[in-house]
């Protein structure tokens, strides 16, 4: 795989990931204002998602399966999460892990496809600064 197709890859996989963690917390959030952030957020990394999806289209490349099996694993895990706790300071910081270690794995992925194309870069920086306001305003739900 090009470095082109396995930054888009990384990017569809992360953002898509964030979304489905998203949508699944939603049906766990009493607090209004929490769940409009929340959807929001959803709908920011929706579009990401899409973006890569239609670049690998473009490309004549289909996002990997893998973001299934991955989503059935993170789909668990939250509910397991907040089976005791589903306040919005909980679910905040679960999200802001998950939003860190996104930006990681990006940034990464951005450091080892380095010769992909500026435009598949900037969808990737794009991703990485969406995940950073993300944390930046969660903290005011902790």
């Amino acid at each position: 795989m090009d470095a082109n197709n396995a930054l888009l890859t990384e990017v569809y996989l992360n953002a898509k990931l964030g979304a489905d963690a998203l949508n699944t917390m939603l049906s766990k959030v009493g607090d209004q204002a929490f769940a409009q952030a929340l959807q929001q957020q959803a709908a920011e990394y929706k579009q990401i998602s899409d973006d890569a999806m239609t670049n690998l289209a473009q490309r004549g490349q289909a996002p990997s399966r893998k973001a299934t099996v991955v989503q059935a694993e993170n789909c668990a895990e939250i509910h397991l999460a907040t089976l005791i706790n589903k306040t919005p300071s909980h679910l905040s910081q679960m999200r802001m892990e998950d939003d860190m270690t996104g930006a990681i794995q990006v940034t990464r992925a951005l450091h080892r496809y380095a010769n992909a194309e500026q435009p598949v870069k900037d969808l990737a920086d794009r991703l990485i600064q969406l995940q950073e306001g993300h944390i930046q305003a969660l903290k005011s739900y902790l």
